[in-house]
């Protein structure tokens, strides 16, 4: 009885020791930290100290797909197309990056390897210093919102336009272009009722300040460009609508675009009530090279 239950024991023992999982996770960082202390030079003794002994951030992006190819019968082999397999999410094959970030740099560093999602076969092959810059969420959200608008409400847009609008960074302009027709007809649009009920609300709510601005791309015929107009409650792009969209020359959008002094009264406005948020003057980011234009906020290739 006693040599039976040993062997019970033993088997037992074997068999989960046969399916023990290694921990992947735990080689790929440390093939990390290695590949990153040989390769970086210049890094002091706490910085390599810290690579060495703290745990790094993981960013992850998808490479491609894994589909598992189903077994069939010799005798009766069906042609099946590879986006029909069954997929297989473990076996997805990931850019993973291990981050750290050493006191004293300025910079963070990143080992970049590729493998599988759960980090079997991860292996490094750059070790890159890097700063990373947020993303500007109110001007991507505006972007968005003007490439949809401008593409299905343009109808003579073109598709060398179309695609100008859609893969190129638009330019951005604090204006004044006239909108008061397209809001008179939208009034008419209204019955008696809804027009009397919309004034009685806006008489009994607290003065809005809308702030008009515009991104703005090139058109095919020279000296024409692309407007989408929109506005905001906030005086920059946070919760921007488009409004209008239209072909104007480029003289007419100079003559439409605030000066320096509507600009600083605007910061003003907006800066004296501390629940709004900031002008995007404050967080701005460089896209392209500088432009001349006064009303501008990010720079471009519309410079005047």
């Amino acid at each position: 009885m006693r040599y039976m239950f040993l062997i019970v024991a033993m088997t037992l023992a074997l068999t989960f020791a046969g399916c023990h999982t290694p921990d992947y996770t735990g080689l790929a960082v440390d093939k990390a930290r290695e590949y990153a202390l040989e390769h970086l030079k210049g890094l002091d003794e706490n910085q390599r100290h810290f690579i060495r002994f703290t745990q790094p951030e993981l960013y992850s992006d998808l490479i491609f797909e894994r589909n598992v190819v189903p077994q069939t019968d010799m005798d009766h082999v069906k042609f099946v197309k590879p986006s029909h397999f069954p997929i297989n999410p473990d076996l997805d094959i990931m850019h993973h990056c291990f981050v750290w970030a050493p006191p004293g740099l300025d910079a963070k560093v990143v080992v970049v390897g590729d493998g599988e999602r759960g980090l079997r076969f991860w292996s490094p092959f750059r070790v890159i210093l890097k700063n990373f810059i947020p993303a500007d969420v109110d001007y991507n959200t505006a972007k968005s919102a003007a490439v949809s608008f401008a593409v299905t409400t343009l109808p003579q847009i073109t598709r060398t336009e179309i695609n100008r609008v859609r893969f190129s960074e638009p330019e951005v302009f604090y204006t004044k272009i006239p909108v008061e027709m397209q809001f008179a007809a939208e009034k008419e649009d209204l019955t008696p009722l809804e027009a009397y009920l919309a004034d009685e609300k806006a008489k009994s709510e607290e003065e809005i300040i809308l702030t008009q601005l515009s991104l703005v791309w090139k058109a095919d015929d020279a000296g024409s460009v692309i407007v989408v107009s929109g506005f905001s409650r906030f005086g920059s792009l946070n919760k921007w609508q488009p409004h209008t969209v239209q072909y104007i020359s480029a003289d007419d959008l100079k003559k439409n675009t605030l000066n320096e002094q509507d600009i600083a009264a605007i910061e003003k406005t907006f800066s004296a009530d501390p629940a709004r948020l900031v002008h995007p003057r404050e967080r701005k980011v460089e896209r392209g090279n500088s432009g001349k234009e006064t009303g501008s906020i990010f720079g471009g290739d519309l410079a005047f």
